[in-house]
């Protein structure tokens, strides 16, 4: 289950203001082993934000792609599709 990251930053508020993983767990409704994995996130990092995923990397540079875009303003979303190989809806 995802939980939103209010009710993460509670959790560990509680955890550092004193209480135990199994408190908070019984007063949240939130299986503690996620409240003491939080817990932990905060210790190594300093927040308990999910990592951000890195994705795929873009086959289009912002570069390469307004350098097109200043060479021919009025393309269409498919001629600049064409030009760099890739769908209309990877352009966007």
């Amino acid at each position: 289950m995802r939980y939103s990251q209010d009710m993460k930053d509670l959790a560990v508020r509680k955890v550092l203001m004193g209480k135990t993983h199994a408190e908070i767990s019984k007063e949240l409704l939130i299986p503690s082993q996620s409240i003491r994995n939080w817990h932990m996130r905060f210790i190594a990092v300093g927040h308990c934000r999910n990592k951000k995923s890195p994705g795929t990397k873009p086959r289009v540079t912002e570069e390469a792609f307004n350098a097109f875009i200043e060479a021919h303003p009025n393309s269409r979303q498919s001629d600049v599709a064409t030009h760099f190989g890739t769908s209309r809806t990877g352009i966007q």
